[in-house]
């Protein structure tokens, strides 16, 4: 049962900006901003300002936008990929929202396989959302899809051996192609046709409509591996 607890906290939604305002007033710590950190920020900071909560926004754009709506803005990225320079992210926070003068850590998308990231990020702060071991948890698709299947929630079929030969398939599945997805991914970027040359493998695999596919790649170690059938139906 304890897994299932995990998940089911896992999927609560992270506390409303109305219910972290509260918090602010009754801590005296009205002035303090929170600190952002997520891919994009930029609705995170919207919202904040709609609620006149001062924000500190560290992500990949630091856009225009975003930069209006924050006290401070800043880019992490990476130099290659849509990711956290892991240096410029810690250092950011250190210097924009120090653990003495931050309200509290909202973080949104990219952490989703850096837990232990986000779990430097948190130290010191009030983190609201949550915790990295819930966010490992829920990416963990050997515990996750046994919970789909407990609770009658269906899914793409998802398997962690490699495929059989397009011959040894049965006609109704011919002709099919396999995606790779990342269970640590976030976003459709990661998603890629997996190359009939590469299904020696031994990762976890899915079956998904075959409009979902999209570059032509191998799998990684870890990687979901999705089957796209021709029954399936378009997504138009």
């Amino acid at each position: 049962m304890r897994s299932r607890r995990e998940y089911v906290r896992a999927m609560r939604a992270v506390e409303s900006w109305t219910r972290i305002s509260r918090c602010v007033c009754l801590t005296g710590t009205a002035m303090e901003p929170f600190l952002i950190a997520a891919v994009t920020g930029r609705a995170l900071a919207a919202s904040a300002a709609r609620s006149g909560i001062p924000v500190v926004v560290l992500d990949c754009f630091a856009d225009r936008d975003t930069r209006g709506l924050a006290r401070r803005c800043r880019s992490v990225v990476a130099r290659q990929g849509l990711r956290f320079d892991t240096r410029a992210l810690l250092a950011a926070a250190a210097e924009l929202a120090p653990w003495g003068r931050c309200a509290g850590l909202v973080y949104g998308s990219g952490f989703e396989g850096r837990t232990g990231l986000l779990g430097r990020l948190a130290r010191g702060r009030r983190l609201y959302g949550n915790e990295p071991s819930v966010v490992a948890a829920v990416k963990d698709v050997r515990r996750f899809l046994p919970l789909l299947d407990r609770l009658g929630i269906r899914y793409p079929e998802t398997r962690f051996t490699a495929p059989p030969p397009p011959q040894a398939r049965p006609a109704r599945l011919a002709p099919a192609g396999w995606l790779v997805k990342h269970p640590g991914g976030a976003g459709g970027a990661h998603v890629r046709r997996m190359a009939a040359a590469s299904l020696r493998c031994s990762s976890p695999m899915a079956d998904v409509p075959r409009s979902s596919a999209s570059m032509s790649s191998g799998p990684r170690p870890c990687d979901a591996i999705c089957r796209s059938c021709t029954a399936a139906p378009s997504a138009g």
